[in-house]
């Protein structure tokens, strides 16, 4: 997505805007699951969570062993 010639500017602006973009997302989050409320949600929600995570992973799969059959 970047040009061929990037200056070296742009390419320490961008590590250090992903880097800060990673850092702020990751704290948000550990501090969003952190708390009780949503902990405790989470916790009573997680069995449906993986369930419904896992059947859509086994559809994926499915789904690529099915084109995989088409193809060959």
């Amino acid at each position: 997505m970047l040009p061929g010639e990037v200056p070296a500017w742009m390419i320490v602006a961008l590590i250090a805007i992903l880097t800060m973009n990673e850092i702020v997302w990751y704290s948000l989050v550990s501090l969003l699951f952190g708390s009780p409320p949503v902990r405790r949600c989470y916790l009573i929600t997680k069995r449906w969570i993986d369930r419904a995570t896992g059947a859509f992973l086994g559809f994926l799969g499915l789904r690529l062993l099915w084109q995989a059959s088409e193809t060959a």
